[in-house]
């Protein structure tokens, strides 16, 4: 096999089940909206915006960023944020 393919395809030819031996970026990343309800800073947003989330990070509409924390949670119903 041509050595420019073997990168992608490995030495057998990607019959391995793998398509491709190029390195994978398991973090995911996702978007949401929220609403920041009082003067030191908490935002409501849906549960499922950040369930399972290892980081946060808030971007304001003028750009600013802020890392946060989740300081609560309640998977009930979805609010119109």
């Amino acid at each position: 096999m041509d050595p420019f393919f073997r990168q992608f395809f490995g030495d057998d030819g990607g019959h391995s089940g793998h398509h491709f031996n190029a390195p994978r970026n398991d973090r995911e990343q996702g978007l949401g909206s929220g609403v920041i309800v009082s003067p030191n800073g908490y935002i409501l947003t849906n549960n499922h915006v950040v369930e399972g989330a290892t980081e946060i990070q808030v971007t304001t509409s003028d750009k600013h960023e802020y890392k946060a924390r989740v300081v609560g949670t309640d998977p009930g119903p979805i609010l119109p944020c």
